[in-house]
């Protein structure tokens, strides 16, 4: 089964699965509390993320045993591949199913669509940017966080709250 230490990353980071399982220790810096890292869909533009760590995703790696400082923090994991029959992407649905999260089909748009399922590792990284979104953080700097080089990139992954949308309006001045 995913560890822990997979989902808490990519809850707290915002990364994608293979990034997750394959992260060094060496990627974090306990000194300056930031994680940094280049990530591999992106690494041809070698731009390196860098995140502020969140004390909970700190005190969960610094509680977590590594034996290699330069080795992935999930070793067993990072030998097997993300998709696939047996890769750790069917492994995340089983641990959702487990959990009692009914999995949902979303239907393919338009001629080019595809289906794809609503709740994946990769929902992480949705939940990473519209937690910070609905905390009322910033586009460029959620954008910055998440490694999104482009606004409209960005935009599919927030995902506003009713409540957020809710106080904005009543921030509204009485006429």
């Amino acid at each position: 089964a995913l560890p822990i230490s997979c989902i808490t990353v990519g809850f707290y980071t915002g990364v994608r699965l293979g990034d997750a399982v394959g992260m060094p220790l060496s990627a974090f810096d306990f000194d300056a509390h930031v994680l940094k890292l280049r990530p591999q869909k992106t690494s041809r533009k070698k731009r390196d993320l860098i995140i502020p760590l969140h004390p909970q995703l700190e005190t969960h790696v610094l509680d977590t045993p590594v034996q290699n400082n330069e080795g992935p923090i999930c070793p067993t994991m990072a030998k097997r591949k993300v998709s696939g029959k047996y890769g750790l992407s069917l492994q995340f649905h089983k641990i959702m199913a487990e959990a009692g999260i009914k999995q949902e089909t979303i239907a393919a748009a338009g001629s080019a669509g595809h289906e794809f399922n609503k709740f994946t590792f990769h929902s992480l990284r949705h939940s990473f940017i519209s937690e910070m979104a609905n905390a009322g953080i910033a586009p460029d700097v959620r954008q910055m966080l998440a490694g999104h080089s482009d606004d409209r990139s960005h935009a599919v992954y927030t995902h506003t709250q009713i409540d957020t949308l809710r106080a904005a309006v009543k921030k509204l001045p009485a006429i």
